[in-house]
């Protein structure tokens, strides 16, 4: 509870990663707002740089960019303070402005660790982390995870197991997203244990998949289990920045 004292004006450390837009180098944590720096000098020179383009009391560090109109596509969670139901996504131009924010609202306060994008859509991934200002307040761990409870996953119109990172997505003619990306089959994070404490499986394994999801198909349809392209873990995969809304794929033979 101790980062939400102060609200986003308590700055925090930048512990994930860094990421050059606009003249700034940003530095980025998962649940705080971000540090701007000097990217020749990596000299800090603001918390918060973005100000009132960017309404949300949290930031992600795993964020997109839009290689068509150079947006950086980001989100938060718990946007309007502690454990509360609010998300937002927003997209911001090389000028540091807010081109569209697209508030929502989550069915639990859980965790969203990453997103994908394509030309249309932001694909965010619900983790069954759950919290709660009840538990908090008992000095519970933050996050529990929830073994019965399923991931979702929320899809929001751009303008014009949990996936744990998000490599790429794509859409199809027929109304299809496709997207690929990092899976654990178990509670990836058991520092954030269920209530009862259990531990994940020792046999608990990780693949890289893929996803798709049928947009026509009505809100809270349950989705397929998705389809494994690589069964070995595949954590942080990276995809060519230029790449990032288009369907290309390949595999570096080191890493494999």
């Amino acid at each position: 509870m101790e980062r939400y004292k102060q609200g986003r004006h308590r700055p925090y450390s930048a512990t994930i990663g860094t990421h050059s837009h606009t003249i700034l180098l940003l530095a980025v944590k998962e649940v705080a707002i971000f540090y701007a720096g000097d990217p020749d000098t990596l000299d800090t020179i603001k918390y918060d740089a973005f100000g009132d383009q960017v309404k949300s009391n949290t930031f992600t560090a795993h964020h997109k960019v839009d290689p068509v109109t150079n947006e950086l596509v980001v989100f938060g969670y718990e946007a309007k303070g502690l454990a509360t139901l609010n998300i937002v996504t927003d997209a911001l131009d090389a000028q540091g402005r807010n081109t569209e924010a697209l508030w929502l609202e989550s069915p639990g306060c859980d965790f969203i660790h990453g997103c994908a994008i394509t030309i249309n859509f932001i694909v965010l991934f619900i983790w069954p982390f759950e919290t709660r200002m009840g538990r908090l307040k008992e000095g519970s761990h933050y996050w529990s995870w929830h073994y019965e409870r399923p991931a979702f996953i929320v899809v929001p119109q751009r303008p014009g197991a949990p996936q744990i990172r998000a490599a790429g997505a794509w859409e199809t003619e027929d109304g299809k997203i496709y997207e690929e990306g990092s899976q654990v089959h178990d509670n990836a994070f058991p520092f954030f244990p269920p209530k009862d404490g259990r531990m994940p499986s020792p046999d608990s394994k990780a693949d890289f998949v893929r996803w798709e999801f049928d947009l026509s198909k009505p809100t809270s349809t349950t989705i397929s289990h998705p389809t494994v392209v690589l069964d070995l873990p595949s954590e942080f995969p990276r995809i060519d920045e230029s790449s990032y809304i288009g369907y290309t794929s390949s595999f570096e033979d080191e890493y494999l």
